[in-house]
């Protein structure tokens, strides 16, 4: 009894933070799906695109766009991440757009959290044209290994759309791509997202 009164106001934080994950989960798993009909749109100096009108977009810096939704107490909880990326300046180029490309896929998904790492490999990347933009879709395999057990669980993460708007006039070339893909966090929590709502922003994605 004495160890439960020491400890009694990290216990109850402890439990408030389940109480929280426990509800983001259940909502985003029987949350209804997207009004993908009625619309909204994005601007910015980087690109345009539009999302479902039940979604908020937040634009955290320029070129790096969150739409999700607010849940009561969890607050914003973003679902689909627009992000346009740059090779690093200060290192040596990437050989060509595709490595850049690889090289960024494999910063998207990978973390290390209580008692669990979570990589992706393999990716399986195809040809995505919307309208006169031309990209690529891929998907990742996502293994997740419990560190206590040994065990480990597989799933795709995706799909994640790749847009190349390097300018090729500038000297050096430095690649950069607008990644539209879903959140990572967002996915490990639930196990999923809609690939129709990610589909629907990358359908209408234009390059500025």
């Amino acid at each position: 009894m004495s160890y439960i009164m020491k400890y009694r106001w990290y216990l109850v934080g402890l439990l408030a933070i389940i109480v929280v994950v426990l509800g983001v989960n259940h909502y985003i798993r029987t949350r209804p799906g997207p009004i993908l009909t009625e619309v909204s749109s994005f601007q910015s100096g980087n690109f345009t695109f539009e999302y479902p009108r039940t979604y908020e977009a937040k634009e955290y810096a320029t070129g790096v766009v969150s739409l999700g939704e607010n849940y009561q107490n969890a607050g914003f909880i973003p679902l689909v991440d627009v992000v346009r990326y740059k090779s690093d300046p200060d290192v040596a180029a990437p050989v060509s757009f595709d490595a850049f490309v690889k090289k960024q896929l494999g910063s998207l998904c990978g973390s290390d959290s209580a008692g669990f790492t979570i990589t992706c490999t393999n990716p399986v990347v195809a040809e995505y044209t919307t309208g006169s933009t031309k990209g690529e879709v891929v998907n990742m395999t996502l293994t997740k290994k419990n560190l206590t057990t040994g065990t480990t669980s597989t799933s795709t993460y995706g799909p994640i759309y790749v847009f190349n708007s390097t300018d090729t006039t500038a000297t050096p070339v430095r690649y950069q791509g607008v990644f539209v893909y879903p959140t990572f966090s967002s996915f490990v929590l639930v196990g999923t997202t809609s690939p129709a709502f990610i589909e629907s922003v990358a359908t209408t994605l234009k390059l500025d």
